[in-house]
């Protein structure tokens, strides 16, 4: 009884914080999360999208010590076989067999921060894999090495990865954010990404159920089985 009761008085005096800083919707939204996935699996997602007209030119120009690159399959099997990359063997060679590719930024040969891109169905969460128009490149697994953070390394090598996939012929970028990853929320939208619309994960009876909202359906994104067919 002791620790149930202070875990609610935690829940409160951080959802009392998260109004201060973020509003009371907000506040009451984290608070459901936490009440509502101690009963089953729900996650809700905003579907974001990232464009040349609306990213923010100041994170094209990092730092020139820095290298940034495309890594290809023998740079990427390299990095796996440091632990501190949280990039394995495994997900390298699953994401290959997607048409995956991994922008990076190298500090020497060291891996400082990376994100991966697809325009195929890619592994999301558990057995959901992410859809989307394939006009657009899926952003996802970001990732800045621990000693590297704070450089806003993340947001420099999105930027140059949109230029890159722009000039290619791609309309942009495609992401999804968890909606109370506040953190990460503020990061990407400082960098330029928008908000297109919604999608809501929950477990019933031990099976995945999504739903995509309007505004995600516009680009073709929602969360599902592999096997899926698009139309």
């Amino acid at each position: 009884m002791v620790l149930i009761i202070n875990k609610i008085k935690r829940n409160l005096e951080q959802s009392k914080y998260v109004a201060q800083r973020d509003g009371l919707l907000t506040a009451c939204y984290c608070l459901f999360h936490d009440l509502i996935t101690r009963i089953t699996p729900f996650s809700a997602y905003k579907a974001m999208i990232l464009t040349m007209s609306t990213l923010d030119p100041i994170y094209l120009k990092g730092p020139k010590n820095y290298r940034y690159l495309f890594l290809n399959r023998e740079q990427m099997i390299k990095c796996a076989g440091d632990p501190n990359n949280d990039m394995s063997k495994n997900f390298i060679e699953e994401a290959l067999s997607h048409s995956e590719e991994c922008f990076a930024i190298l500090d020497g040969e060291v891996l400082a921060s990376y994100t991966w891109y697809s325009s195929m169905p890619s592994h999301a969460r558990r057995e959901l894999y992410f859809y989307s128009n394939k006009s657009y490149k899926y952003a996802h697994k970001f990732y800045t090495a621990p000693g590297y953070r704070g450089q806003r390394l993340l947001a420099i090598g999105v930027a140059k990865a949109c230029k890159e996939y722009t000039e290619r012929g791609f309309k942009g970028l495609l992401s999804i954010v968890e909606a109370h990853n506040l953190n990460s929320l503020r990061s990407v939208y400082r960098m330029g990404y928008r908000d297109i619309g919604k999608i809501y994960v929950i477990m019933i009876f031990g099976k995945y159920l999504s739903y995509a909202n309007k505004g995600c359906k516009i680009y073709d994104c929602m969360l599902g089985p592999f096997e899926l067919e698009r139309t």
